[in-house]
């Protein structure tokens, strides 16, 4: 019985906090995602909208860095297979210096596949990185960078704080990007409505409260 008082508290806890942390993201967004341009993101031109809609850009997918899980019955080195929880990628505008001096090198080899690596220029001053769940295995990550029509999310960094370890997996990947400038966009994430946050609050606290209430009647009985 005890357990399940406990269990009660904890998840109305769990409830407010979820309840709040899709306040924050979704305070001061519009319903509709806000039309942005990339190349003005990367001048440092930053959207005050973090329900944004990026059209045309070039998604580096052989750049990513993933979250992965891996059966404890089986091998723990990833494979193909291996179920992606979610990955990051860097998107730039056509005009990119690291797009710009792709483009002089490829112009000079011919094809990039015979550039030598210390030729090959570094990602650096990235505007945004893509958060998605849309590769569900390792396998399915494109290992070629693609144009891309065009991307929607929620800019999730600047209103809410990265986990310690999308932080260690983001600067270990990209040591040059500041995450105090980058945007981290969610793709596919719409903000909810206020009332549906505040729903979602209230009844964490009132499930909290009522479980704090059922045991302190508990202990003195």
């Amino acid at each position: 019985m005890f357990r399940l008082k406990l269990a009660a508290i904890i998840g109305g806890l769990v409830m407010l906090f979820m309840g709040f942390q899709e306040f924050r993201v979704s305070s001061g967004t519009t319903s509709e995602p806000e039309n942005a341009s990339l190349a003005e993101i990367e001048a440092g031109q930053i959207p005050d909208n973090t329900h944004l809609a990026i059209a045309e850009h070039a998604a580096i997918y052989p750049a990513a860095v993933y979250s992965y899980s891996t059966s404890k019955y089986g091998s723990s080195e990833p494979t193909n297979s291996t179920k992606v929880n979610y990955c990051y990628y860097p998107i730039m505008s056509s005009t990119h210096p690291f797009l710009v001096s792709l483009g002089k090198i490829q112009e000079k080899y011919g094809n990039l596949g015979g550039v030598p690596q210390q030729e090959i220029p570094q990602i650096e001053g990235l505007g945004v990185l893509v958060k998605t769940s849309r590769f569900k295995t390792i396998g399915t990550i494109p290992e070629e960078w693609k144009n891309e029509s065009g991307v929607k999310g929620l800019v999730i960094n600047r209103i809410a704080s990265l986990s310690d370890e999308e932080k260690k997996l983001i600067q270990e990947s990209f040591p040059n990007v500041n995450l105090d400038t980058v945007l981290i966009l969610q793709e596919g994430r719409e903000p909810s409505s206020a009332l549906a946050s505040l729903g979602l609050m209230f009844g964490g606290l009132l499930i909290s409260g009522a479980g704090g209430a059922w045991m302190f009647v508990g202990r003195r009985e």
